[in-house]
């Protein structure tokens, strides 16, 4: 069975354009505007208008207000993943699909994490200085998330340092249902690479 897949971090047309004739099966946008694959909700209006329903077009949130996330779900997002600080409680302020993105440092934050009210999480690098909430390109717990995957009932996507070079060995050992890159299919922090997309996806379909 193939992973799920989501690419994250996408800012510029060519590449949902990519994603789409590849069959991905969700786009990432990041709303958080310290990081270098931040766009506005308007720029996120004009990327959606040509991915297809069966697409999850998902919205990295950190810590924003309803306020701050209407926008964008008012822009065509389907899916909430939240990256910060959010509580079970603040996520049932909405009706769109929700994922958990769990910054996994040790095995005691497992069973609290799997309270949240979500239908995915996303395990990611808890790097210790990180200033940004992910695409760090440090590589997570990989045995750590083994335990979490067995754990959850819920399907779950590992992140953190995933490239071309690793991402079927971050599968095999922790046993998680889908990949989600950013980094590893950039030339340059933000900047996305068609080729790395093509040659990720020609790896996963072999």
């Amino acid at each position: 069975m193939k992973p799920y897949i989501k690419i994250c971090g996408i800012s510029e047309p060519q590449h949902i354009a990519k994603l789409i004739e590849r069959k991905t099966n969700a786009i990432g946008f990041v709303a958080y505007p310290p990081s270098p694959r931040f766009v506005s909700p308007e720029q996120v209006r004009e990327l959606c208008k040509t991915i297809p329903d069966h697409i999850a077009r998902v919205l990295v949130v950190v810590d924003m207000s309803p306020e701050e996330i209407q926008p964008y779900l008012d822009a065509g997002i389907n899916t909430l993943q939240f990256h910060g600080k959010e509580s079970a409680q603040f996520a049932k302020n909405f009706s769109c699909e929700i994922w958990r993105a769990v910054r996994l440092k040790d095995e005691s934050q497992i069973e609290d994490e799997l309270n949240f009210p979500c239908t995915k999480y996303v395990l990611d690098a808890a790097p210790k200085n990180a200033s940004l909430p992910g695409g760090t390109g440090e590589l997570g717990d990989w045995v750590l998330s083994k335990k979490f995957v067995l754990a959850s009932p819920k399907p779950v996507l590992i992140a953190g340092g995933i490239n071309l070079d690793n991402f079927q060995e971050a599968l095999q050992i922790t046993g998680a249902q889908g990949l989600d890159l950013s980094s590893g299919v950039e030339d340059s922090p933000g900047i996305k690479s068609s080729l790395k997309i093509d040659q990720l996806f020609n790896k996963i379909n072999n």
